[in-house]
């Protein structure tokens, strides 16, 4: 289990929403380069090779579209590169905003491929039981909807035999939708009549908040507080229209934001070499 998964649920969770928020604000080309490559060591850390399948077989080439599509339907821009067939301009400033954009999805995905390992049913749950016991049930079921859904249809593919043609095929997808609503039926009625949504219930779910939560939680908002900070006073805001601007000098901003990105891989780091560092001493 990664350790940073051990914390409090709500550390988990401001630590995503820092992430993912600064991911979807920012342009800035350096600020993109860590956060994507944070954020794919953090994902194959946890996932292993399904994070890497996952990154070459869809993030990848959805990021090669972007990068291809951006320039075709976006001509802002005042740096000309080329011209299409159409005889309609190419611009740098329109390349460069695709391969941004590009790198910008791919970061966010695999935040969320490592947010969906770390905050599991059971935690969001806790975190949104109370507040809103009936939406917090409905996420928590699309999150494992998904992945339940291909497995069983991997299973009644396999039980029907080698079949190939589409009607077949829309037969086991029909099975396993009606099986999956089946299941959604069964599993609100038993939260139901396990009296979940009732006022003052307690969670199953017991966490405590403690003193290297607090720790790491105030770290969290202090950094990213400071990220922020360096978007309020333009220090790292990019232009890319009309023309490009950007001034690429290392600052503090930077090391922050890196600090904040590869804190759960140093959380995780730093536990390996201590028990390590125990073991050889036994």
């Amino acid at each position: 289990m990664d350790e940073f998964s051990k914390f409090h649920p709500v550390v988990n969770l401001i630590y995503f929403i820092s992430v993912i928020g600064i991911a979807t604000i920012s342009l800035n080309p350096v600020l993109l380069g860590i956060g994507l490559v944070c954020s794919v060591a953090y994902s194959i850390m946890l996932c292993s090779t399904n994070s890497i399948k996952l990154n070459l077989t869809f993030v990848l080439p959805l990021m090669i579209f972007s990068i291809i599509i951006n320039p075709i339907l976006n001509h802002r821009g005042i740096t000309i590169v080329g011209y299409l067939p159409t005889n309609t301009p190419v611009t740098m400033e329109s390349i460069l905003y695709g391969i941004a954009s590009a790198v910008m999805i791919g970061e966010i995905i695999n935040w969320f491929m490592c947010f969906n390992k770390i905050i599991t049913e059971d935690k969001f749950i806790y975190l949104f039981g109370k507040a809103a016991p009936s939406l917090a049930i409905i996420i928590s079921m699309i999150f494992r909807f998904v992945p339940r859904l291909c497995r069983q249809f991997k299973e009644v593919y396999k039980a029907t035999g080698s079949k190939r043609n589409f009607k077949d095929i829309g037969d086991v997808i029909s099975i396993v939708l009606t099986k999956s609503l089946e299941d959604a039926v069964d599993t609100s009625t038993s939260m139901k009549s396990r009296g979940y949504g009732i006022k003052n219930r307690k969670s199953y779910y017991k966490v405590k908040f403690d003193t290297r939560d607090l720790i790491t939680l105030i770290s969290i908002i202090l950094l990213f507080g400071i990220v922020i900070s360096g978007f309020k006073i333009g220090i790292i805001t990019v232009l890319y229209f009309p023309k490009f601007v950007f001034d690429l000098k290392i600052n503090i901003f930077y090391i922050v934001y890196f600090a904040l990105c590869v804190l759960p891989i140093f959380i995780e780091v730093k536990e390996v070499l201590v028990w390590k560092r125990l073991r050889s001493k036994i």
